[in-house]
């Protein structure tokens, strides 16, 4: 029997055939760093959601979600990925079976399933972490079997930017199946200890609030068809237990529907927006019953890098996969609504979630501390430190990042400047050379112009220099990121330096099913200075009449060097470290 999740995974209870919303607002089980070390392991199993809609599952640790995971900077975390899931990995008879295999032949030939498979293998990334990407590392190509436990041992740098980060699957068949089923937990890279003193914000409550996303309606971004296309053996079981909701389709935060979160008047929180959503950005206010803003809020920082001051705001815009961090104060006692509205003409597909999040109780409470948010100074942002800018930095490469359909496809497929992912390198950068990548989208199908992606980048902040439009005012020119929406039908300009760990990185959109479609690209980062590996790759290349170029320091056509000189007044450096993992 599967075993249900309970605690905080219970989103609602069905009582007499009516449902207990707005439980008490509870936070995932906690594991936290000792001596420099976070040594855990993290189980794959099944399990059952019970909720408004209840469904069989992949969990980490018997949790929805999965442990949050605090370290601080120097630390180490040492995790087993435990897959106890069962074989096979897919309940389609192909090799033994001769009817089955006509039977998929005539369903993919029509395009009624690709692209998912292999739903029991999975794999740990550590998203927006600026850590080694060796063979223990966060390497992209690293899988685990059922009943397979696989070693991670990840490096968290002495000058690791501090905030919030978070972890999921990511094997290229079945990442969107499982993280949509919840599969996916926090990771938080404390704070120093005195970084907030002399602020008036030391010591407030802390939480995070990681949105996730039940569907049950769309065709090729829902649970079920992915579940049924993968040819998964767990059978999704899934039941809606009551009426109430917002269809087959709603958010869970922290996997509760509707919780009630509470704050005193005068106090100041601390909220961690977490986008762990499949299908949907999120606009996040706090508003009364006439549907007036009734709370202040302030975002001090973004995937997981502190701004240079904080910024106040009605409404909190998450792109797919990003953060928000957020200090919330509300100064009238009363009940009011967490929610997340749509902007006209801004998206289609997806769109912006509209609806409730939770309910928030504000209670009367003397407070006779109040804080000028607009003079709090934040921690610093370590590597990513607001006095470190690469606009004004020499560019190594110019190159154009084009997110598409694939008009030849009869199902759903996406592209990357023409590529459908096939785990094979699609491009090479060099180390600790500056980037700028133009990330734009093209239309190819009828039906594609209501089609919309965001950009996702593997192992290294980028920061924002351009963009067509900003539709949602989500950031500012200069800002460093890891996940970023790209406007409809436009495109966004970043820069970014891969430094400290060569290897293999991957970039890719984070709606779920149109990064499973295909919508992403392996990228090798090659250490230059390692003139053995160099000389290798560039006899390979010239063998297929290709010329790798990237350690060369002769101007490109286009005018810009290959290999960036140091410009000390155009980048501020943070605190040097010799080290370069792997040798590619």
């Amino acid at each position: 029997e599967i075993p249900r999740v309970t605690g905080v995974q219970t989103c609602a209870l069905p009582i007499s055939g009516s449902m207990i919303n707005n439980p008490p607002f509870a936070q995932p089980d906690i594991i936290t760093s000792s001596n420099g070390i976070l040594e855990t392991t993290l189980k794959v199993t099944e399990a059952r959601y019970e909720g408004p809609i209840s469904f069989n599952t992949r969990v980490y640790n018997g949790g929805l979600p999965g442990p949050t995971l605090v370290v601080k900077r120097g630390d180490k975390l040492k995790i087993d990925l435990a897959n106890d899931l069962e074989f096979p990995t897919t309940a389609i008879e192909v090799t033994t079976n001769s009817r089955a295999r006509v039977k998929k032949a005539v369903r993919d030939a029509l395009g009624e399933c690709l692209p998912y498979s292999e739903p029991n293998v999975t794999s740990l990334h550590v998203h927006g972490l600026h850590t080694n990407v060796d063979g223990i590392g966060d390497y992209p190509l690293k899988v685990g079997h059922p009943k397979e436990t696989v070693p991670y041992e990840l490096h968290v740098r002495d000058d690791h930017p501090t905030g919030t980060f978070w972890y999921h699957p990511h094997t290229k068949d079945a990442a969107g199946l499982q993280e949509l089923g919840f599969m996916h937990g926090a990771l938080i890279v404390d704070d120093d200890t005195a970084a907030w003193d002399s602020t008036g914000l030391e010591g407030i409550t802390d939480r995070l609030l990681m949105f996730q996303w039940v569907d049950f309606l769309h065709d090729f971004d829902n649970y079920t068809f992915m579940s049924k296309c993968s040819g998964s053996n767990m059978h999704t079981d899934f039941k809606k237990v009551t009426a109430g909701t917002d269809g087959y389709r709603y958010v869970t935060l922290n996997a509760q529907y509707l919780p009630e979160l509470d704050i005193g008047t005068g106090e100041y929180q601390r909220w961690r927006f977490v986008n762990a959503i499949s299908h949907a950005f999120l606009n996040i206010s706090v508003v009364d019953k006439h549907g007036a803003f009734g709370c202040d809020m302030w975002e001090i920082g973004a995937d997981g890098v502190y701004y240079a001051s904080p910024r106040a705001q009605n409404s909190v815009f998450v792109t797919l996969g990003g953060r928000k961090d957020v200090i919330v104060q509300c100064k009238v006692a009363g009940s009011y609504t967490l929610y997340t509205y749509q902007k006209e003409n801004v998206f289609s597909d997806p769109n912006m979630y509209g609806g409730s999040l939770a309910a928030v109780e504000v209670y009367s409470e003397t407070r006779a501390t109040s804080i000028d948010m607009t003079s709090v100074t934040l921690p610093s942002a370590g590597l990513y430190s607001n006095k470190r800018s690469l606009i004004n930095s020499k560019v190594s490469s110019k190159q154009d990042i084009i997110l598409s359909d694939w008009k030849d496809a009869p199902t759903e497929y996406f592209t990357v400047n023409g590529v459908t992912y096939n785990g094979l390198v699609g491009n090479r950068i060099a180390l600790d050379a500056v980037q700028e990548w133009k990330i734009m989208q093209k239309y190819e199908t009828v039906d594609s112009d209501l089609t919309n992606h965001n950009w996702h980048l593997h192992t290294h902040h980028f920061q924002v220099t351009d963009a067509s439009v900003n539709e949602v005012n989500d950031y500012d020119i200069g800002d460093w990121r890891d996940t970023i929406n790209v406007p409809k039908g436009g495109w966004v300009t970043v820069r970014f330096k891969a430094e400290n760990y060569a290897g293999f990185l991957l970039h890719h959109c984070h709606v779920f099913n149109h990064e499973t479609a295909g919508l992403k690209q392996l990228v090798a980062v090659v250490n230059c200075s390692d003139n053995e590996i160099y000389n290798t790759l560039a006899m390979d290349a010239a063998s297929f009449g290709f010329d790798i170029s990237i350690c060369s320091d002769d101007p490109d056509d286009d005018g810009v060097w290959a290999t960036a000189p140091t410009d000390g007044a155009a980048e501020t450096t943070a605190s040097d470290d010799d080290s370069r993992d792997g040798r590619l």
